[in-house]
């Protein structure tokens, strides 16, 4: 697809823009809960690479895979120094050589620590480099670069993904009570202790149009804490309602 300018040109606009979703979710304290490989948060504040280390952490199964093989049996693969890679647009299966070499002229690998450190290089970083930059322009256009490098990778996804965990005790002590008898209050921290992870999500969610919560807890919620309000009248005709704007 990189040679039809049009589409690369769309498909660079979409990673720029999803470059500044990650920024303005950071600045507003809104996490995504996006699972985005920490290479990638790397790249982003400009973090050395280290090739076996991102992989291990991007594709646990492949690393251990990798660890597994034989020097003697991977020879036998006879592997040549290109990968198969899929375009996204076509559907179809192309060749691209994983070193600057003649690819009919090409030795089968007998190293194999150089050829997977190739081959991860490639998958990791290469192959995606232009979305990558395309990524990081679109962030560094709307975060402040005198803070970027104030982050780690580690740091920013965290404030990316969130915490997805829902702690009861935290969520009880950072919510305010208006309205609410003492016996509707226990009622509803019983009903909230009955549910599982999902519920309490999808209830958080509900009540504040944000599934995961930011670095810190209940307490670091944007805007007001989360607030339980009673109401009068005619309740058994109403179904419960939520205001997300603070």
């Amino acid at each position: 697809y990189k040679n039809d300018r049009k589409k690369f040109d769309d498909f660079e606009r979409l990673y720029n823009v999803v470059g500044q979703m990650l920024a303005r979710s950071v600045l507003n304290g809104m996490p995504l809960g996006l699972n985005v490989a920490e290479y990638i948060y790397k790249f982003i504040v400009g973090e050395p690479k280290n090739v076996m280390l991102d992989l291990e952490r991007t594709d646990k199964n492949l690393f251990n895979n990798i660890n597994d093989l034989d020097p003697e049996g991977f020879r036998d693969l006879e592997l040549q120094f290109y990968e198969d890679v899929l375009d996204p647009f076509t559907g179809r299966t192309i060749e691209v050589p994983l070193k600057d070499c003649p690819k009919k002229s090409e030795k089968y690998a007998t190293d194999m620590k150089g050829y997977l450190t190739l081959k991860a290089k490639k998958t990791l970083y290469e192959f995606p480099s232009e979305e990558l930059r395309a990524l990081r322009t679109g962030f560094d256009r709307i975060f402040p670069s005198n803070f970027k490098g104030l982050l780690t990778a580690r740091e920013l996804g965290t404030l990316v993904c969130g915490e997805s965990t829902l702690n009861l005790t935290d969520w009880q002590s950072n919510t305010t009570h208006r309205g609410i008898t003492q016996e509707v209050r226990t009622w509803f921290w019983r009903c909230v202790q009955s549910f599982n992870p999902e519920d309490r999500q999808a209830l958080l969610h509900f009540a504040t149009g944000m599934s995961f919560l930011p670095p810190g807890g209940f307490g670091h919620l944007p805007g007001s804490k989360f607030t339980l309000v009673g109401r009068h009248g005619e309740i058994d005709q109403t179904l419960p309602s939520a205001s997300t704007c603070f």
